[in-house]
């Protein structure tokens, strides 16, 4: 009884849970291709401006560089968290599918020790 559209089998779940991060990195990619979009109208009208609008380009594309670096030094483009080293053998709560509550903490760390 699953919804049929492409003759292709449904895998996984339905309500898929996504990371914050992947929200991140999607709204900075729109900030910074809707600063972009801004440089099509100025290199339209260069010969027009002139000067001044070489000099107010320039003082844009500063700002949205300091940003970008800015944003890279955050880690605001990094996908994935560092995984911290763990010994061979060794399990982490993080390793247990599901919601972790205290029991089942314990009982991995338990586990970890026995085995």
């Amino acid at each position: 009884m699953t919804t049929y559209l492409t003759g292709i089998e449904v895998a996984g779940r339905l309500r898929e849970r996504f990371s914050v991060k992947f929200y991140v990195v999607a709204m900075l990619f729109i900030i910074f291709d809707i600063e972009t979009i801004f440089l099509y109208p100025w290199a339209v009208t260069f010969r027009q401006l002139g000067l001044f609008g070489l000099v107010e380009m320039g003082i844009f594309l500063a700002l949205v560089l300091v940003a970008y670096a800015y944003i890279w030094r955050k880690g605001g483009l990094e996908w994935e968290e560092p995984r911290l080293e763990r010994e061979p053998g060794e399990l982490h709560a993080s390793d247990v599918p599901g919601p972790v509550t205290a029991p089942a903490a314990r009982s991995v760390r338990e586990a970890a020790r026995a085995g």
